[in-house]
């Protein structure tokens, strides 16, 4: 089985399954996405589709704008991942600049419930936000360091037994 790890929801989604059926990709992991500029027929449509984004870019958009396209790009995914459960694992958004407890209650709300495999990618949109994101470093090729918060350290004795895990089962492969 071939697994794409990354592709962000087109229209209609029947083009998308073609596109991986030409690839030769039987599932993917499927990303929220706007604008979808797939669905532009004109050249206007699409200036029309990349000036959303670029609002969104910008940090233009209202803090409950953002969430409200968020809602709507998780129910995209939603829907597609229900009719073509065979095809599509989903993964959500999470807005930027919410507290724990909000952003805990998204989750639950938005991700969990809707059975969504995991939390996709985000654009920051505004300095304030870009300010909560980890360090990268100006250098070629880029870099960037990720820390673990305090519940995240709780992790580190777990994701060691993984790590010992992983050399045992490499040297059992190679006997």
């Amino acid at each position: 089985m071939v697994i794409d790890s990354h592709e962000h929801i087109m229209f209609p989604v029947k083009m998308q399954l073609d596109k991986m059926d030409a690839a030769g990709v039987d599932k993917t992991v499927l990303f929220c996405t706007a604008p979808h500029p797939e669905n532009a027929g004109t050249l206007k449509e699409l200036e029309e589709e990349m000036a959303a984004l670029n609002k969104i870019l910008a940090g233009a958009n209202s803090k409950e704008d953002n969430i409200r396209r968020l809602k709507k790009n998780i129910s995209e995914v939603v829907e597609a991942v229900k009719e073509y459960p065979e095809r599509f694992l989903g993964f959500g958004s999470v807005p930027l600049g919410m507290g724990l407890e909000e952003t805990e209650e998204w989750i639950d709300t938005h991700i969990t419930s809707n059975s969504l495999y995991g939390i996709g990618e985000f654009t920051p949109g505004s300095e304030q936000q870009i300010m909560q994101l980890d360090t990268v470093f100006p250098e070629v090729p880029p870099r960037v360091e990720y820390s673990l918060n305090e519940i995240g350290c709780t992790l580190k004795p777990i994701l060691g037994g993984l790590c010992e895990w992983g050399k045992t089962y490499q040297e059992y492969r190679q006997q």
